[in-house]
């Protein structure tokens, strides 16, 4: 795997008088974040110019991509996701839920045909290696701004539908 950056861009959420938002996607030509951040302030300026809409939400992020992708030859879906749920930092009694999709088999506490085949190991290393990155500490905050428990508090195996072909 070779990652390579495909450039900066400009997320933007815009929000009318009904409170209808529609995102907008900017891809920058800047290369050094310096200019990148210069960029942002005129192609803001330019868009509070040009519509009725309100900028709520905006983010500059960088693009990566890996060049020597293939697509994986065995395994399954990301239909298939381990669906974990855990305790809030400082709010024993706000629960989270998070997903992982396409769950590696050391995840769940039994083997094929097993009663425990849809049950996650909340015990499992790379589990708990994962979930640490939402704790305090950690390098990601949950969705609502919040960090994640020690505790996992039960997982199971779930199939989401597709419209894939």
């Amino acid at each position: 795997m070779a990652n390579q950056s495909a450039g900066f861009f400009l997320e933007v959420t815009l929000v009318d008088s009904s409170n209808t938002k529609t995102n907008m996607e900017f891809e920058l030509v800047a290369t050094v974040y310096a200019d990148v951040l210069t960029d942002v302030v005129i192609i803001l300026n330019a868009l509070v110019a040009v519509t009725r809409s309100v900028i709520a939400v905006y983010r500059i992020v960088q693009k990566w991509y890996d060049d020597a992708f293939v697509v994986p030859t065995v395994g399954r879906t990301n239909k298939e996701k381990a669906v974990i749920s855990g305790i809030v930092e400082g709010n024993p009694t706000k629960s989270v839920v998070f997903s992982i999709p396409n769950p590696q088999d050391t995840l769940f506490a039994g083997a094929i045909g097993t009663r425990n085949f849809n049950v996650v190991d909340t015990g499992d290393a790379a589990l708990i290696t994962y979930k640490g990155l939402f704790g305090a500490g950690g390098q990601c905050l949950l969705s609502d701004g919040e960090e994640l428990d020690a505790v996992l508090t039960g997982g199971v195996r779930v199939t989401r539908s597709s419209r894939n072909p």
